[in-house]
């Protein structure tokens, strides 16, 4: 025992102990007895989730008005033995003796409706970029969540506090709590084993943007030194945790380093596949070094439905060429925004406008041409994508922002391994909101677990 706090009644009839001890994994867990002298057995309690030993079995200082009020006393003092079932035991002459089980298994800020444990670091360029986690102690692998153009990472992974009345209509219930954790993505991540990661890339959600814009860019390829980085400080912070060991301990099992998932959404796998490319083509076997075994496209930006196959004509001397001069004259204009919103579930729009923290004017022209750009170097440069990296893409038939014949253009000529195309035929874009989402989610999990 590491602590002890002993009382003794005025009449010396029983005695209260608080104690603690550390249990296999080394956590601390608090135990308490209520002893009485020479007892005629020893009753053990065992309270209920969410709960713990004092407030199922001690009375409360609270003075109970009704059936549905009750009014605080004493916060300070709040656990009464007088009156109580323990009391009342002991007085039957039997001790008692109880603990706290151990928290959940998912170490999370309990203080805020999205559970995210935030943090901040400072890239290259020294602009803040805001990251979040959700972990899972002994976790199976870490999933690393990558968001869309336009968008933020708990918009894209969490539930929304907003009541879907159909499919054309949402209702705003909470703005200032808009992102819930319970029934989302990231919770059934957790719940299936994985510690998750994610981050707002710069210029949106609550990171920085370049010249202190949102939705500007200087290079399309600052969002992946931001990303390689992140990965990078990931890795290290699992590894730090086991002193450095270079191992991962589950149970009895020795494996290597915790693997590495990587899931990108929209514009988000896009810059994961190009990431891949350049970690591929590096000196530095990064991809090896730290364990990523998987890449999920989740609705990937191979394409842009709006502005044709890069292949076409309106794309090379219409697209490109336009947005290329204006970035160069007029970077930071921004562009009017066309798009109408999404057609098959509005009410997705519903959600998109009830959202703070989504910037809600058009990009500049420099993010544009970076974007309409990254299609065509990422097709360009498509050998370079490792081949041995397992690679599954999600995508809607019906996808009316990056259209399925180019991803699917892209699978047929990408040369890998362990690669997987799997066709959603009810759903748009936005797959991890968009009704029938499960289905995704639990085909990236059955995939990744076979990558395991």
């Amino acid at each position: 025992m590491n602590k002890n706090d002993i009382t003794i009644d005025e009449n010396n009839k029983y005695i209260f102990r608080a104690s603690s001890f550390y249990n296999k994994d080394g956590l601390l867990i608090k135990s308490y007895s209520w002893e009485v002298r020479e007892p005629l057995g020893i009753i053990i309690l065992v309270h209920g989730l969410a709960s713990h030993i004092r407030f199922g079995f001690l009375k409360q200082n609270a003075k109970i008005v009704n059936n549905d009020h009750a009014v605080l006393i004493d916060g300070d003092n709040y656990y009464i033995y007088e009156g109580s079932w323990i009391e009342k035991l002991n007085k039957n002459g039997y001790s008692v003796y109880g603990l706290d089980l151990q928290e959940s298994n998912i170490i999370n800020d309990e203080n805020t409706k999205d559970r995210a444990l935030v943090s901040t670091f400072c890239n290259k360029d020294g602009l803040r970029i805001k990251s979040y986690s959700w972990i899972v102690k002994k976790a199976l692998g870490i999933i690393i969540l990558i968001h869309g153009l336009a968008s933020h990472l708990r918009f894209g992974f969490l539930n929304k506090n907003a009541k879907i009345v159909s499919n054309e209509h949402a209702v705003l219930i909470d703005g200032d709590n808009y992102f819930l954790y319970e029934g989302s993505w990231i919770e059934k991540l957790n719940k299936s084993g994985y510690s998750v990661y994610g981050l707002d890339l710069q210029g949106h959600g609550e990171s920085d943007g370049y010249q202190n814009l949102k939705l500007h860019i200087k290079d399309y390829d600052d969002y992946i030194y931001d990303l390689i980085d992140f990965i990078k400080s990931v890795y290290e912070s699992i590894i730090s945790k086991k002193e450095k060991k270079q191992m991962y301990i589950r149970d009895n099992d020795i494996i290597e380093t915790v693997p590495i998932y990587l899931v990108g959404y929209s514009m988000g796998a896009n810059i994961i596949l190009r990431a891949l490319q350049l970690l591929n083509k590096s000196n530095d076997n990064l991809i090896s070094k730290l364990n990523i075994k998987a890449f999920i496209s989740l609705a990937g930006m191979i394409s842009i439905k709006n502005i044709g196959s890069i292949d076409s004509l309106k794309y090379k001397y219409l697209f490109l060429p336009i947005i290329k001069m204006l970035s160069y004259v007029c970077p930071t204009y921004r562009l009017r925004k066309k798009h109408s919103g999404f057609k098959r579930f509005p009410y997705i729009n519903d959600l998109m406008n009830f959202d703070k923290l989504r910037y809600k004017k058009g990009m500049t022209n420099k993010l544009a041409y970076e974007v309409i750009k990254s299609v065509y170097i990422l097709k360009k440069y498509i050998n370079d994508i490792p081949q041995n990296v397992p690679i599954l893409f999600i995508h809607s038939r019906h996808d009316s922002v990056c259209a399925y014949e180019e991803v699917l253009s892209f699978y047929n000529n990408l040369y890998n391994t362990n690669k997987e195309i799997y066709t959603l035929e009810n759903m748009d874009h936005v797959v991890t909101l968009e009704p029938e989402n499960e289905q995704a989610l639990n085909k990236m999990l059955t995939w990744i677990k076979k990558c395991e």
